[in-house]
């Protein structure tokens, strides 16, 4: 009842994709990634399907993991080429956007590469929790590269979009 049909070509074939993204998920949450995404590569071997954002989203937090941080990227930018028929609107584009920012500019130290996902984020995913965090990366990213313009305007928009903490204590 979880299979479907991997292709119309071939309609004997059954995907697994449930069974083995439940198993990616458990590695996963006990830090074996190795071992996730080779549960992860089978959905993924199955064809787009509903599961794919997550295992190909996990892929890359298993590289990142690892230290593979290019194949993360790699992974991430999956993500955002599944096809709108198959997902649309996945809840993992702005968490692979985030993901592939953050990593070209903390762990590979390349704010020129950090600038298109996070921009991206920030002019795509207008509603998503990670916003101010996207701008305020994103002008970190432009003052490295010298463009501070950029970066003033984006980190003021960072600063207005930050959301209050409701149980901070109230200013004085």
């Amino acid at each position: 009842e979880n299979a479907h049909l991997v292709s119309a070509t071939q309609p004997f074939v059954v995907s697994r994709t449930k069974e083995d993204l439940a198993e990616g998920e458990a590695y996963f949450g006990q830090n074996q990634y190795a071992a996730a995404l080779r549960s992860y590569q089978q959905v993924k071997n199955a064809g787009f399907c509903k599961e794919s954002d997550l295992a190909l989203y996990r892929m890359g937090q298993c590289y990142s993991a690892l230290g593979e941080d290019r194949k993360a990227i790699k992974a991430w930018e999956e993500v955002l080429s599944i096809p709108a028929q198959v997902i649309s609107n996945s809840p993992y584009c702005d968490d692979a956007l985030w993901a592939m920012g953050d990593t070209w500019l903390d762990k590979l130290a390349d704010p020129q590469s950090a600038i298109k996902p996070l921009d991206r984020l920030v002019t795509e995913c207008t509603n998503s929790p990670l916003l101010a965090g996207a701008q305020a990366q994103l002008g970190i990213a432009y003052l490295h590269v010298g463009k501070v313009v950029e970066a003033q305007a984006v980190l003021v928009q960072a600063v207005a979009a930050e959301k209050p903490d409701p149980d901070a204590p109230p200013s004085a």
